[in-house]
């Protein structure tokens, strides 16, 4: 990777927000939040490759990453919330201060000490394609694709199916939204003491069960006391599994540099898919008909975890 390149691509994200405050041009909003996914798919490619690159395989390091994720998902709605909740402009003043943040970001990039800042040659790389023929590279797939859909479902639709089904009002929904990224946060860090301890796969079914568990008992709810168990479970069981997953396909990631934005790639359209599927099922049969499909998505994970740990249970870099 060349820091140019790394430097150039998250100047699209400091020039997105910038965009967002100074125009109310349809067509150059759009333009910034295409900016703005260019440079969340750019980061995410970089940051996951890096980690991998220096610590291959290494679930600890990737749950570590993972959890400063989370600890910003947790900090940004108050940052949005302290500009904006006696002043209906605010939210000028929070966008300039994501972007200042962004522009800290791309200074703290250009300093970086890159081990591997230079071209990749034919020589030490794989450029073909072939890890789409490897079986564990593909079930990876299969399990960050329903992971996803999952996820993003959850972040998305949360708050509207605890306001609409009448379970909390609209600021404590808010709220739970910020509990799910705080327990998230702590499940990442859990998994990555738990991952020197145990095998990955066995940690990852761990989760898979977890988080089915206690998904279920988040739908099946409708008072405060298990909502927020629910909500807890959740949280703390999917925290580890993108990690954790991730660091175990990191050799042939390392092998084939394309397969992990292949693999993001993929994995970002369930990210889209989803939540638009449970607005169109939630229009037809209402908002908790449309959280249930979500149900699908995390049997799916979990299916796919078992077959994972049954292909791998003789090998023994797990």
């Amino acid at each position: 990777m060349r820091k140019s390149l790394r430097e150039h691509k998250n100047n699209y994200l400091l020039v997105a927000f910038i965009l967002m405050v100074l125009t109310g041009n349809p067509i150059l909003l759009l333009l910034a939040f295409f900016l703005t996914g260019i440079n969340r798919g750019a980061i995410s490619n970089f940051n996951n490759g890096i980690i991998n690159e220096i610590a291959t395989g290494k679930a600890w390091a990737l749950n570590l990453l993972h959890s400063l994720f989370a600890i910003g998902a947790f900090i940004s709605p108050f940052i949005a919330l302290f500009f904006t909740r006696n002043n209906p402009n605010g939210w000028i003043y929070a966008s300039l201060t994501i972007a200042f943040l962004c522009l800290i970001e791309l200074i703290a990039y250009g300093m970086m000490p890159i081990p591997n800042n230079s071209p990749i040659t034919k020589e030490h790389k794989k450029t073909d394609w072939g890890f789409l023929k490897n079986k564990y590279f593909l079930t990876a797939c299969g399990v960050l694709f329903s992971y996803m859909c999952a996820e993003q479902a959850v972040n998305g639709w949360l708050v509207t199916y605890f306001k609409d089904s009448g379970i909390m009002s609209a600021n404590l929904a808010q709220s739970m939204a910020s509990l799910l990224w705080l327990v998230i946060l702590f499940g990442r860090l859990i998994c990555a003491y738990l991952s020197n301890k145990i095998s990955k796969s066995k940690l990852l079914l761990m989760n898979a069960f977890g988080y089915l568990i206690f998904f279920v008992i988040l739908l099946l709810s409708r008072t405060m006391t298990p909502v927020i168990v629910g909500i807890i479970g959740v949280g703390f069981f999917m925290a580890g599994l993108f990690p954790t997953m991730l660091a175990s396909i990191g050799k042939i990631l390392k092998e084939y540099p394309i397969a992990l934005s292949f693999l993001l790639t993929f994995t970002g359209i369930g990210a889209i898919l989803m939540p638009a599927i449970i607005g169109a099922v939630a229009e037809s049969v209402g908002i908790i008909g449309g959280m249930s499909v979500v149900i699908i998505a995390v049997v799916i994970t979990l299916a796919l975890i078992i077959y994972n740990a049954i292909i791998y249970r003789n090998v023994n870099e797990l």
